[in-house]
């Protein structure tokens, strides 16, 4: 009897150790968020810039969507790269939005199949400035509007916005002579012939690097097809306000987006749950006692024609709307 005693008192010393240091992770994840940032960095008129993004203060994620927004009088977006943190991953998965974005803000997504904490280089950001960029000093803003775990939870995250310091153009030197050189008495100079006027040049766009019509590449992509419609195979309650979804997997590169909302139509507030290409099921929380509509559709990243110059992302059809009322 005395050696039960024993044993249950471990026992739930051990309950109380682990318990005690989920509560610490927890309360260092939120006193400590994940915070996505970068460096303050100083730009050239006419130049292109090169904005590293990092990551800090990192517990564990494994799905970002970072928005950034900058001044498109001064700068325009050429590319975004994966950085040093993110190349080391094998699985994931990285894209933006540059190419095909219309207002002054794109995204840039990156998903894997589970966590990763290190802190460093998420991605690389190329602009372009603007020829007659004016000289002082722009935020870049980012926001994260994803952040979650390998378990589809959201984490608590921010971000800092970078400052881009436009400065002089390179290369215009305004330097002064050497002091104590002066020109001899006596010697006139020859009189300058008066040169042609300059033709005037015609009016450019300071972005026709990207705003031009884009020559095809020398050699044709690798199309990435659009992906198959999904069947939704089984909805049922899991517990109150809870739902498991069930679905037939289709050939994806990037996975899948549930979306359910109260209205069969869905033109009212759209709950969107994203999840793996690698998982078939997907739990969704709504308002206990309401129904809702839910339907699935697949999403790829790639070329989305012959001689696109850029990847994109590419969405399946949306499978059949299915209806559940929540317990």
């Amino acid at each position: 009897m005395k050696q039960l005693k024993k044993t249950m008192a471990v026992l739930l010393v051990l309950a109380l150790t682990i318990t005690g240091i989920h509560i610490g992770m927890a309360r260092a994840d939120a006193e400590n968020p994940l915070t996505v940032y970068g460096d303050a960095v100083t730009a050239a008129p006419g130049k292109e810039v090169k904005i590293p993004i990092k990551v800090k203060d990192n517990h564990g994620v494994a799905g970002l969507a970072l928005k950034v927004t900058y001044d498109a009088s001064v700068m325009m977006p050429a590319k975004a790269e994966k950085g040093s943190l993110l190349s080391g991953l094998a699985n994931l998965q990285f894209g933006d939005t540059i190419a095909n974005h219309t207002e002054n803000s794109f995204e840039c997504v990156a998903y894997n199949d589970s966590n990763f904490s290190d802190n460093g280089e998420l991605m690389v950001l190329t602009f372009q400035m603007a020829e007659n960029a004016a000289a002082g000093s722009y935020a870049l803003k980012l926001e994260l509007t994803e952040h979650y775990n390998e378990a589809l939870t959201d984490i608590e995250a921010g971000c800092e916005d970078i400052a881009v310091t436009v400065g002089n153009s390179i290369g215009t030197s305004t330097a002064s002579p050497k002091p104590g050189v002066s020109a001899k008495p006596g010697v006139s100079s020859k009189p300058q012939t008066t040169k042609k006027p300059n033709a005037t040049a015609k009016p450019s766009n300071n972005y026709s690097k990207y705003d031009d019509p884009t020559p095809k590449p020398k050699k044709a992509r690798k199309v990435t097809k659009k992906p198959g419609r999904v069947k939704i195979t089984k909805i049922k309650n899991i517990g109150k306000g809870k739902a498991k979804v069930t679905w037939k997997k289709v050939k994806c590169n990037i996975g899948y987006n549930v979306e359910y909302c109260r209205k069969k139509n869905f033109s009212g507030k759209v709950y969107t749950e994203f999840v793996s290409k690698s998982k078939k099921t997907c739990v969704i929380k709504g308002t206990s006692k309401k129904a809702y509509y839910v339907r699935i559709y697949a999403e790829n990243y790639g070329y989305p024609s012959k001689y696109a110059e850029y990847r994109n992302f590419i969405l399946g059809k949306n499978s059949k709307v299915k209806k559940i009322k929540l317990k």
